[in-house]
């Protein structure tokens, strides 16, 4: 598989708080966007991105990981460690990200 990444701060913002992750071989691709307007989005997109890869990338080559429930684990423990930061950081209390990730898996993708 190809792959290629890139991100762009858009037009209103001038800061780019995306976070990116592509592994070919694995045959993960995760994009965390930043929530504009809230302090930390920067921090909170690059938690997900770095919680959510070193779980899946170790997890994956595990047999008979059933996958559907790798990544809610994988989504719930990225959220935790969000909270838990923005909990102890007054100033990042707001921040969040969006998420979008594929996994591909032989010919289909999750």
């Amino acid at each position: 598989m190809k792959v290629a990444s890139m991100t762009d701060p858009g037009r209103v913002r001038k800061t780019n708080e995306d976070s990116l992750f592509v592994d070919g071989p694995l045959g993960l691709l995760i994009v965390a966007d930043g929530m504009g307007g809230h302090n930390g989005g920067e921090v909170a997109s690059r938690i997900a991105v770095e919680t959510i890869s070193g779980l899946m990338a170790t997890r994956l080559r595990e047999p008979d990981e059933p996958v559907d429930s790798l990544i809610l684990a994988a989504i719930e423990q990225a959220d935790a460690r969000i909270r838990t930061q923005a909990d102890g950081t007054p100033p990042l209390r707001e921040m969040g990200n969006t998420l979008v990730m594929t996994l591909f898996r032989g010919r289909s993708s999750h």
